[in-house]
């Protein structure tokens, strides 16, 4: 009770019995160019995904918080390998997070994102994307990590935002979470 939390003793141990809950989940009616996702509560620990069904032209994918654009609220480093080139690219003072390199009109993407939040201290951000090419075509797949630069608040939306156009009607974008303890 001091915890206001229902407890589960399973294999030998205590755990809390609710798992990860959505917090927040957004499906484009008409296409945009941004994914807005609110959340419905503050916690600790927050997972995203989102899955495009293609962009209106060649973009690429950027990640951004509680509507923050600022220069210097973010750094990230991204290691892709694209058309079978291998990149690693990379920025210490930005206004987002980048996901994808440039993805091309109709080609679907997907990215989980794993999230700290605790509100004092800096969120420590992990994620992988791919985007599907078509038959015959090397896919794109990316792997990185970056900070949100925020030490008085946890995360309260996020937002997935394109570069160069609008991501197609459909898109969707979901995240989950829990304090743990």
């Amino acid at each position: 009770s001091a915890d206001n939390k229902n407890r589960c003793y399973e294999n030998g141990i205590w755990t809390d019995c609710m798992t990860l809950r959505v917090l927040g989940e957004t499906t484009l009616g008409a296409a945009a160019n941004t994914i807005d996702v609110p959340l419905t509560a503050d916690v600790e620990y927050l997972h995203c995904r989102i899955d495009t069904k293609g962009q209106t032209a060649a973009g690429t994918v950027f990640l951004r918080f509680n509507n923050i654009s600022a220069a210097g609220a973010y750094q990230w480093n991204t290691y892709s390998i694209a058309a079978a080139a291998v990149v690693d690219a990379q920025d210490n003072n930005d206004t987002e997070m980048q996901l994808t390199g440039t993805d091309a009109d109709t080609d679907p993407m997907s990215a989980d994102i794993k999230i700290t939040n605790f509100a004092d201290r800096n969120k420590s951000v992990d994620w992988t994307s791919v985007i599907s090419e078509p038959v015959n075509t090397n896919n794109n797949r990316y792997s990185g990590g970056g900070v949100y630069y925020n030490v008085a608040t946890q995360i309260s939306s996020v937002q997935f935002v394109t570069s160069a156009s609008t991501f197609a009607a459909g898109s969707h974008a979901w995240c989950e979470g829990r304090d743990i303890r």
